[in-house]
């Protein structure tokens, strides 16, 4: 995986250098039915939320997500004013390992926030005699597709509104599954409901957040049109009444007309720059790549953590929180960004930084005593240290 990554920065960083011909566009990523996991799923997004598209037989998933839906609530252990350089210090002079493990590496480990939430999955159930036979990602475009024994299902994330769109052949049921994961984290049950041809669940998380996924339904001659919102109470008081006007927008527009600015917003992004790699196999790497920087990062949503806006949907937390690891995780998920001509995605994650500095600077002062700032090298969204292995996770040198 280094090797792979190391070569890949070195071919973004190329970026400017085009030869290939852009009319000739990104070669489509098609995989073969089963798709059993969601981490083998299509990725599709819009930088703020996304979704994997994956399933078996005539059972569709569509793994959810938005990236600002986060528990950032602190162990005590690191909230205590003596949670500090110092006293690592004091401790590590007299030679006490296992009392700076338990103060500052095992509330990590051991208590399951803060961390970036999962938000939710859309089952569809086709009809039966519509079964999935190849899955395709249709880069130059970012439409998911899967191909059936009878028809082929489309989905979109908008690229200019804050809703995926859905078509379907045929009929289909729709079920919002809640990740089970949120009882590891003290949540009460989300609420949900049906009504009109509407879908939706709704979950209080910690600090006040409410987060909710609405799916509306509507024929469209033999096919079903469905639309899908992922909305917070960071987008207005009622997530869900945001949520059902959004999917009701889009379902009167219809998915032409959704998908006509989408495909332009697309067509731009690969215009910007462009690279011709005699390796197939690290053209597609390359492209693909390139493709996740437009799906998964853009100004005024929040940068890519660790699963991007693709979180685990498996029944339990991310996997290291799904949080900030201020390494080669974020430097190798950036870096190639500026060089190739990707200032929107690239700003999702500068100006998030800019922003975060009081943060840093206060981290720098309670935490190490000093002045100036100071990065964690794992923090939440909100730019707090996690703790965690100390030596690597306060970032001390």
């Amino acid at each position: 995986m280094s090797r792979s990554l190391t070569i890949l920065a070195a071919v973004l960083l190329l970026a400017a250098a085009s030869t290939r011909s852009e009319a000739a566009g990104p070669e489509p990523l098609r995989l073969a039915a089963p798709i059993e996991t969601w981490d083998e799923g299509v990725p599709l997004g819009n930088g703020l939320t996304g979704g994997l598209l994956w399933g078996a037989g005539n059972t569709i998933h569509l793994s959810l997500d938005r990236g600002d839906l986060w528990d950032e609530r602190r162990p005590e252990e690191v909230r205590k004013p003596d949670w500090t350089w110092d006293t690592i210090r004091k401790l590590k002079a007299a030679g006490n390992q296992k009392e700076i493990s338990r103060r500052f590496d095992r509330p990590y480990s051991q208590i399951p926030h803060p961390t970036k939430l999962p938000g939710g999955r859309l089952v569809l159930t086709l009809e039966a005699d519509r079964t999935a036979e190849s899955f395709e990602l249709d880069l130059s475009r970012a439409l998911g597709r899967v191909r059936l024994t009878n028809g082929a299902l489309t989905c979109f994330f908008s690229a200019v509104r804050p809703v995926a769109m859905v078509r379907v052949p045929g009929s289909v049921t729709t079920e919002i599954r809640r990740p089970a994961g949120l009882d590891k984290l003290g949540y009460d049950p989300a609420k949900t409901g049906r009504a009109d041809g509407v879908t939706w669940m709704v979950q209080t998380a910690a600090e006040g957040l409410v987060y909710a996924i609405v799916v509306a339904a509507r024929s469209d001659g033999e096919d079903t049109l469905l639309a899908v919102a992922i909305t917070s109470n960071r987008d207005g008081d009622d997530p869900l009444a945001i949520g059902k006007r959004r999917v009701g927008e889009a379902l009167e527009a219809g998915f032409d007309t959704l998908l006509a600015p989408h495909e332009k917003w697309w067509s731009d992004f690969w215009s910007i720059s462009n690279v011709s790699i005699p390796a197939p196999r690290l053209q597609r790497h390359y492209d693909f790549v390139k493709y996740l920087y437009g799906a998964g990062s853009r100004a005024g949503a929040p940068p890519m953590p660790l699963q991007g806006v693709w979180t685990r949907d498996d029944g339990g937390l991310p996997p290291w929180k799904g949080d900030f690891h201020h390494d080669l995780n974020t430097q190798m998920t950036y870096l190639a960004a500026h060089a190739a001509g990707l200032v929107d995605a690239e700003r999702s994650f500068l100006d998030r930084q800019w922003e975060l500095l009081p943060v840093y600077r206060a981290f720098a002062r309670d935490f190490y005593g000093v002045e100036g700032a100071a990065v964690p090298g794992v923090a939440t969204l909100a730019g707090r240290a996690t703790g965690g292995w100390s030596q690597y996770s306060l970032s001390p040198t």
